[in-house]
C-alpha cells in the first residue's frame, strides 16, 4: 500500500510541475517563419515552427481563415480563401486544445496583394487568333475582371471602358482576346476580389507595347484604392465619422460594400464596418436627424435607402425611401428641425425630384417633382442643406448642375424653388455640395471645375465658397490646396477625373484646439507622356483655417 501512494504522489508532483494536468506536457512552441510572406486569393502558405501538435487547429490571415491542407507539429500549410483589403495582415495559429480553450500563436507581416501587371518584354502576341498574354502577380486563382479604359474621340472625349474577353486566367499570366478595332493607347485594369492592377497599353505600333505601374502609398486613413466613389464625414455623439466604401471594381458598374471609420486627430482609430453592412452606388451620405445618425445609400437598382445608428449599434436592416428611385447615383438627405420633415432630394427622370417623412420614415411620400421654370434640367446629382433666414420663404438650400453645365444654389420650399439664390458658373459635371457647421457661422459650398487652361483634359480643381449666415451673403471662391492632389505637369494629356467633393467639420479639437474642416474627394488619372497611372483612391485632406 504505501509503494502505491509512493506512486500517486509522483503523479501528483508531475500533474504540479506541468500546470496541474497529468497528461504529457506540450512543449513551448511558436512561429517561425511564414512563406510566402505576400499573396492574394489562392496563394498557398507555409508556417513553420514548432507547439503546433499533431491534432489540426485553425489559421486565421487578420480576421479571416486561411484553409488547412496540412498541419503537422513543426509545419502547416493553407490556401488563403477569403479576399481583404491589400495591406498587412498578422498571422494566427489557434492550437487544438485538450479538453481547454484552444491556444494561439501570432506571427507579423503577412501582405495581401492587388493584382500587378509585370511588363518585361512587350506583351507575347499568340499565334492563335488576336490574343496577348500578360505577365503579373497576385492575379489570383479565381478569374476575375480584365478591361480597357479610354477616352472616346481623343482628348476631350468621355471616359470608356472595354471589358475583355478572357481566354485563360492564372495566378500570374491572363491571355485575352484583344478587339481588332482598337488602336492608341489605352489604361489596362485587372481586377478580382482583393484590388485592381493596371498598366499602360499602346495599340499604336506595330507590336503592342505595356508600361506596368506600383500605385503610390497612400498614409493610413487618408484613402481606399479600390473605392469606386469618395467618402463623407459627420460629427455626431462626440465622435467624427468617415463613411466610404471598401473593395469594388475599378471603373466598372459593380456595388462596392460600405465601410465606416472614426477620425481623432487625422488619425483613423476604428473601422473599417463597426457593423454597418451593405453595398452601394455611390458615396453612402449621413444625416444626424435629432439623437440618431441615418446613413443613406442608393442600391444599383435606384432604390434609395438607409439605416439607422444610435451611437452604439445599428438597425436590423435597411429600409427604403418608398417611391424614391433615383437617376444620377448620390441623393442628398435634409432634415428640418422645426417640423421634424426628414426630405431626399435626387435626379429622377431628368427632373429634380424629392420624397419626404413626417414620423421619421414611418411612412414616405414621394417622388414630387419640385416646380420652378429657373431650375431646368439637372445633369447631377442634387445636394441639400437646412437653412431658413428670419422671414424668408424658403427653408432649404438645393445646390444643383444644371443641363447647360452652371452651378447654382436655390431657395427651396420643400416642392417649390422659391429664389435662384447664386449661380457660380460652369462646374465640373458632377454635383456641387453644400455643408452647414451645424448651427453656427457658416454654409460651406464645395465644387469642382476644369483648370486646364486648353479645354481638352479632365483636370480639376475643388473650390469652397462659404455662406455668412448671418447676412446671407456669399463670399469668393476659395481654391482648395490639397496637398494629395496629383502631380501635375504642363504638356501632359491625363486621363483624369476627380469625383464629388464634399466635406465636413470634426469638432473634437486637433492639436492645435482648433476644429478640423476636412474636404473629401477622389482621383484616377494617368499621364501618356511619362507613362504614370494612378488608380481611384479617395482622399480626405484637413483645412485649419477654413472658418477663420
Amino acid at each position: 500500500m504505501k509503494t502505491k501512494w509512493n506512486f500517486l504522489m509522483v503523479l501528483v508532483l508531475l500533474a504540479t510541475l506541468v500546470g496541474g494536468s497529468a497528461g504529457v506536457a506540450r512543449a513551448q512552441g511558436g512561429i517561425l517563419d511564414v512563406s510566402p510572406a505576400e499573396g492574394t486569393v489562392g496563394t498557398q502558405v507555409t508556417i513553420t515552427g514548432s507547439g503546433f501538435g499533431e491534432k489540426q487547429g485553425e489559421v486565421l490571415i487578420g480576421t479571416e481563415k486561411c484553409k488547412v491542407l496540412a498541419w503537422s507539429d513543426a509545419s502547416i500549410s493553407c490556401e488563403v480563401h477569403k479576399p481583404q483589403s491589400p495591406g498587412y495582415y498578422p498571422v494566427t495559429v489557434l492550437l487544438q486544445g485538450d479538453k481547454k480553450p484552444a491556444e494561439l500563436l501570432t506571427f507579423e507581416g503577412f501582405a495581401m496583394r492587388r493584382p500587378k501587371i509585370i511588363p518585361g518584354a512587350d506583351p507575347v502576341l499568340v499565334p492563335e487568333g488576336d490574343t496577348l498574354t500578360i505577365n503579373g502577380a497576385f492575379f489570383g486563382a479565381k478569374k476575375g475582371d480584365l478591361r480597357l479604359a479610354y477616352l472616346k474621340g481623343g482628348p476631350g472625349g468621355e471616359p470608356a471602358v472595354v471589358n475583355l474577353r478572357i481566354v485563360d486566367w492564372n495566378m500570374d499570366t491572363i491571355r485575352f482576346v484583344l478587339p481588332g478595332d482598337l488602336t492608341g493607347k489605352f489604361v489596362l485594369v485587372v481586377s478580382n476580389e482583393v484590388g485592381a492592377g493596371l498598366a499602360l497599353l499602346d495599340l499604336g505600333g506595330d507590336q503592342p507595347s505595356l508600361v506596368g505601374y506600383a500605385p503610390p502609398p497612400i498614409t493610413p486613413g487618408y484613402g481606399n484604392l479600390e473605392s469606386k466613389t469618395n467618402s463623407s464625414g459627420v460629427y455626431f455623439k462626440g465622435k467624427f465619422y468617415v463613411f466610404g466604401t471598401g473593395l469594388g471594381c475599378f471603373w466598372s458598374w459593380c456595388n462596392p460594400p460600405i465601410q465606416v471609420w472614426t477620425i481623432s486627430n487625422n488619425t483613423m482609430t476604428d473601422g473599417p464596418t463597426l457593423g454597418v453592412k451593405g453595398e452601394t452606388d455611390a458615396t453612402p451620405v449621413p444625416l444626424v436627424v435629432g439623437d440618431k445618425l441615418w446613413l443613406f445609400h442608393t442600391a444599383g437598382d435606384g432604390r434609395i435607402l438607409y439605416q439607422i445608428f444610435d451611437g452604439t449599434s445599428w438597425d436590423a436592416k435597411w429600409h427604403q425611401v418608398a417611391g424614391g428611385t433615383r437617376g444620377n447615383w448620390e441623393v442628398a438627405p435634409v432634415y428640418n428641425p422645426a417640423t421634424h420633415r426628414v426630405s431626399v432630394y435626387y435626379e429622377n427622370n431628368s427632373k429634380f425630384a424629392y420624397s419626404y417623412s413626417d414620423n421619421l420614415g414611418g411612412s414616405w411620400t414621394g417622388p414630387i417633382y419640385l416646380s420652378g421654370s429657373t431650375l431646368g434640367t439637372p445633369s447631377a446629382a442634387p445636394n441639400a442643406v437646412y437653412y431658413q433666414p428670419s422671414g424668408a420663404a424658403y427653408n432649404i438650400l438645393l445646390a444643383v448642375r444644371d443641363s447647360s453645365g452652371n452651378g447654382k444654389v436655390y431657395g427651396v420650399k420643400d416642392a417649390t424653388a422659391v429664389s435662384e439664390l447664386l449661380n457660380f458658373g460652369k462646374i465640373e459635371p458632377l454635383r456641387p455640395f453644400l455643408m452647414d457647421d451645424q448651427g453656427s457661422g457658416f454654409i460651406a459650398l464645395i465644387y469642382a471645375i476644369n483648370t486646364d487652361p486648353l479645354g481638352n483634359q479632365l483636370k480639376n480643381q475643388v473650390f469652397i465658397r462659404k455662406m455668412a449666415k448671418g447676412t446671407g451673403s456669399w463670399g469668393a471662391a476659395q481654391e482648395v490646396y490639397l496637398p494629395s492632389k496629383p502631380p501635375y505637369g504642363e504638356g501632359h494629356y491625363y486621363f483624369c477625373h476627380y469625383w464629388p467633393p464634399n466635406g465636413a467639420i470634426n469638432y473634437e479639437p486637433d492639436s492645435s484646439g482648433d476644429r478640423v474642416f476636412y474636404v473629401f474627394y477622389g482621383y484616377a488619372f494617368s499621364s501618356y507622356e511619362d507613362n504614370t497611372v494612378t488608380d481611384a483612391a479617395w482622399v480626405m485632406d484637413p483645412i485649419d483655417n477654413l472658418d477663420d
